[in-house]
């Protein structure tokens, strides 16, 4: 049995990869996403992917993009043997520590 060769179009640039205008309110939406986050982390002092996902409502692989470009920026340490950071971002002292206990 021979099989023919499927003919492969060109790849192509996904839709609004070119066009800064059309990505500028994506690349918005995102960096108000990782401000939340850095929030989270700073109000709460518990950076984990689990946390933000439920305190942000996104996929815990959104988050685990969202920490590791908060280790980058130097906002939370790497990740020690038992998977704890240590958090580098201040609280601001605007907000008082939150408590654990449901309200």
């Amino acid at each position: 049995i021979e099989l023919a060769a499927q003919p492969t179009a060109p790849p192509t640039a996904p839709k609004g990869r070119g066009n800064t205008a059309a990505r500028a309110p994506e690349a918005r939406a995102h960096e108000d996403l990782y401000a939340a986050a850095v929030d989270v982390v700073a109000g709460d002092r518990k950076v984990s992917t689990g946390h933000l996902h439920r305190r942000l409502g996104i996929s815990e692989a959104i988050a685990a993009g969202l920490i590791e470009r908060m280790e980058r920026e130097g906002l939370v340490g790497p990740a020690n043997m038992f998977g704890r950071r240590t958090i580098h971002v201040q609280q601001p002292a605007s907000d008082p520590p939150r408590s654990r206990s449901a309200a």
